[in-house]
C-alpha cells in the first residue's frame, strides 16, 4: 500500500480516546484542552449573608486552589450561575430572607441547574441527613473544617471539570467545522 504523503496526522489532527470513543481533534484544540485541564481552577459559588464567613471562605478556598465568587442575596443567583458557571454551589443554611435548603431545592428543580452539586453549611451537627431532603449533595458543619470541605468539593467536582472542558472544546470544534462547510 503506497502512502500518498498526506495523512490524517499531517493535517494537524490527532485522535482522542475519551470514554471509549475515538474522535479526531485538531492538534491545536487538543493542546489547548490539555493546558486547560492542567491549570483550570474549579469554580465555587458561595451564597451567605455572613460577611465574615464570605471573606473566610473566599480566602481559604483560594488558598486550596479554587476560584470562589460570593453572593449575599438570592435575588440574582440564577443569573450569576449562568455567567460564572460554577462547578459547585456552597450555601449557608441560615440566610436573612430565606434558608439554604429552600434555595437548594429551587436550584435542583430548575432544568438548567439541576446537575449542579450543592453543599450546605450548617451549625447543626445532625443536619446532614436532613439536608438530603432538599436535594443537597453534602452538608458541612460550621465552624468549617477546611480539609473536609475541600475533600467534599473535590469528590463532586473532579469529573464535572473535565466534562465541561470537553463539551466546550467539542462545541468550539463543531462551530469551526460548520463555518468551514458554510464557506465552501
Amino acid at each position: 500500500m503506497k502512502n500518498s504523503g498526506k495523512s490524517f496526522y499531517n493535517e494537524g489532527y490527532c485522535k482522542l480516546l475519551f470514554f471509549g470513543k475515538t474522535k479526531p481533534y485538531p492538534a491545536r484544540l487538543f493542546l489547548k484542552l490539555l493546558c486547560q485541564i492542567s491549570i483550570r481552577m474549579k469554580k465555587i459559588l458561595v451564597l451567605t449573608t455572613d460577611k465574615s464567613l464570605q471573606q473566610e471562605l473566599k480566602e481559604k478556598l483560594a488558598y486550596f486552589g479554587f476560584k470562589a465568587q460570593t453572593l449575599s442575596d438570592f435575588d440574582n443567583l440564577f443569573s450569576v450561575i449562568q455567567s460564572f458557571r460554577p462547578d459547585l454551589l456552597l450555601i449557608d443554611f441560615i440566610l436573612h430572607d430565606s434558608n439554604g435548603g429552600a434555595i437548594c431545592h429551587q436550584v435542583k428543580c430548575d432544568p438548567q441547574t439541576h446537575a449542579l452539586p450543592v453543599i450546605i453549611l450548617s451549625e447543626f451537627p445532625e443536619f446532614g441527613a436532613f439536608s438530603r431532603k432538599f436535594g443537597c449533595s453534602e452538608s458541612v458543619t460550621k465552624p468549617v473544617d477546611f480539609p473536609e470541605l475541600v475533600r467534599k468539593i473535590n469528590n463532586y467536582t473532579q469529573g464535572r471539570t473535565l466534562d465541561k472542558l470537553f463539551k466546550t472544546t467539542e462545541s468550539e470544534l463543531n462551530r469551526k467545522q460548520t463555518g468551514r462547510i458554510l464557506q465552501h
